[in-house]
């Protein structure tokens, strides 16, 4: 018989637990044939056991077994975090809305009847191993997503905590009195004398943003962190970071260029919108699956 070789390529076993060894028999050789890596328990503790032990990747569970139900055994496997997420899959004869009500409340994803219909075994069994893989997918792709995030954040945060800043003082309408060596190398002025005579307006991109940094520095006396575009000397166009304090007729301040954080944040925020895209469309995808 042809094998599914995508479905066997999962990482772990499926294991069939079942107290008549007739069951156990005829699972296993119907998902062997098909390729897939079996083990059985014919009693629950010992299939709770072989599970944290080593995590299947499916289980097959029948309802009706001595000393602990099927439906104790999913409780307890899904109150462990090794084998919480787990799909299990209850295999019985019974046909009561309510025995399944509880089997879906336990923690089991489906149910198969007894007696087997080798069809409808292998369909189930292949659609939530299907499942289980496109979740397995998804979370590593969230890791993924989330590593590139965060060392995109240490190397550009680290950047500007180790730049230069520059600091400088000026007049209410834009004329510097003083420029210190980092502020000159941001805006490329050769030296201070020449960033001096030309003022801080034109270094300005949008002069109406000026204008709310200006009100708000009168309202408030200083602002912190306002971002705004600015024109260097070789019209060059950056971002940066600007603080500053009103004493007087004075403004003293401080200039930080953030033109890669800047760019590393679009970076992010393009991934984290990737990251979301990609996530809805798997989540959709595994609800199709599952309905």
């Amino acid at each position: 018989m042809h094998k599914n070789h995508d479905a066997i390529n999962i990482s772990g076993y499926i294991l069939i637990v079942d107290d008549e060894i007739a069951n156990l028999k005829l699972l296993k050789e119907l998902l062997s044939r098909e390729g897939f890596q079996v083990r059985v328990a014919d009693r629950p503790q010992l299939a709770i056991n072989a599970a944290l032990s080593q995590t299947p990747a499916l289980i097959l569970l029948d309802v009706k077994m001595p000393d602990i139900d099927g439906f104790e055994v999913c409780k307890r496997l899904k109150q462990d975090e090794r084998t919480y997420d787990i799909p299990i899959i209850f295999i019985s004869a019974l046909q009561d809305v309510k025995d399944r009500v509880q089997g879906f409340e336990a923690g089991g994803v489906d149910f198969i009847s007894k007696p087997f219909q080798e069809a409808e075994v292998l369909a189930r069994v292949r659609t939530h191993l299907e499942l289980r893989n496109m979740q397995l997918s998804l979370a590593e792709l969230v890791d993924k997503r989330t590593d590139e995030l965060a060392r995109s954040e240490a190397k550009y945060r680290g950047l500007v905590e180790n730049s230069m800043v520059g600091v400088f003082t000026a007049t209410i309408d834009g004329r510097f009195t003083f420029v210190n060596d980092a502020m000159v190398k941001l805006f490329d002025f050769h030296n201070m004398e020449q960033m001096i005579a030309q003022g801080s307006i034109e270094l300005w991109s949008d002069l109406e943003n000026r204008e709310k940094m200006l009100a708000k520095l009168q309202k408030h006396g200083s602002v912190i962190n306002f971002e705004a575009e600015a024109n260097t000397h070789t019209d060059r166009h950056i971002q940066v970071l600007f603080s500053a304090k009103k004493i007087g007729n004075d403004v003293y301040g401080m200039v930080m260029d953030i033109t890669e954080l800047h760019e590393a944040y679009t970076k992010i925020e393009k991934l984290q919108k990737q990251l979301q895209a990609e996530s809805t469309y798997l989540q959709e995808e595994i609800k199709l699956e599952h309905n």
